[in-house]
């Protein structure tokens, strides 16, 4: 009889043990996710295709206030793959990253996309980063069929970090200080803020200009003051760089629709190239292409 009991208690003891429940630090109840993370890992990245595939790409960038990886030219048109088991993603495990999960995704036999999955996984547009792929070895350094593509843009590529620069008065030599407002100098090099909007202007579109005159030429406190045909600017002393390596001799693909000049290409230094594919977008104006933005 007491071996009974015994047993009873104990019975007892081991269920309490295992029923007990644990809580976090707001003393709410944690409860088991009934999704593993290989579905949601699944979800995102499939909501993330379809949204390519149905075209949505723009209103979520407009819902989320951000700027998502343009699809690869040679891409456009296609469907992108719909994932149903982990085992059509590769893991990737030797790539410095703060993600938790890094995965691949195999297009065809030429590109992918690379998913950067962060904790929780609830929304490919919040927990994540992305970028689509190239293998490297299918780029042809110097295709003479992108010879035009390459001069434009190491033409545009050089000149846009002087003009950002000049924009911003960054490098420039600065002289007597203005006679009543103390933050701004004499431009030695440049005499009028027309002056410096036609080298703009050589470089960028105007739609993208606009903005930026507003911060350089008129908002209340502006980088340029012009006055009794004198050019002031702030003292900036930092230089503007653009930080992206493109390398013009790895050039993907182009297309030209309407009066736009796409073009995909790697970036990095001399032949260390890397993989992840960028998208330069020129305007042509008749006199000349622009970018579209500072790249």
């Amino acid at each position: 009889m007491k071996k009974l009991i015994i047993f009873i208690l104990l019975a007892f003891i081991l269920m309490g043990c295992t029923n007990q429940k644990e809580y976090d630090e707001f003393g709410r109840e944690i409860t088991a996710d009934p999704v593993s993370d290989e579905e949601k890992i699944i979800t995102m990245i499939n909501e993330c295709t379809s949204s390519y595939n149905n075209n949505q790409i723009n209103d979520i960038q407009q819902q989320y206030s951000t700027t998502l990886p343009t699809i690869p030219i040679e891409l456009s048109g296609l469907t992108l793959p719909t994932v149903d088991n982990i085992s059509q993603l590769t893991l990737e495990e030797n790539i410095a990253s703060n993600a938790d999960y890094i995965y691949n995704l195999s297009i065809d036999d030429k590109y992918s996309m690379q998913f950067q999955l962060y904790q929780p996984l609830n929304s490919i547009w919040l927990d994540s980063d992305y970028s689509f792929l190239v293998d490297i070895n299918q780029i042809t350094k110097d295709d003479p069929n992108f010879t035009t593509e390459k001069d434009i843009l190491d033409t545009l590529l050089n000149e846009q970090e002087l003009a950002i620069n000049l924009l911003y008065a960054s490098g420039i030599t600065l002289g007597d200080q203005h006679p009543t407002n103390e933050n701004y100098f004499e431009v030695q090099e440049y005499q009028s803020i027309d002056q410096i909007k036609a080298i703009a202007e050589e470089v960028f579109t105007q739609e993208y200009l606009n903005t930026l005159y507003d911060i350089a030429f008129y908002q209340e406190n502006p980088i340029y003051l012009e006055e009794n045909g004198i050019l002031y600017a702030s003292d900036t002393s930092s230089s503007i760089s653009t930080g992206i390596p493109y390398n013009t001799s790895y050039i993907i693909a182009s297309s030209y629709e309407d009066n736009r000049l796409l073009i995909d290409l790697a970036a990095g230094y001399e032949d260390d190239i890397m993989p992840q594919i960028y998208h330069i977008e020129l305007i042509d104006e008749g006199n000349g292409y622009r970018l579209t933005n500072t790249y």
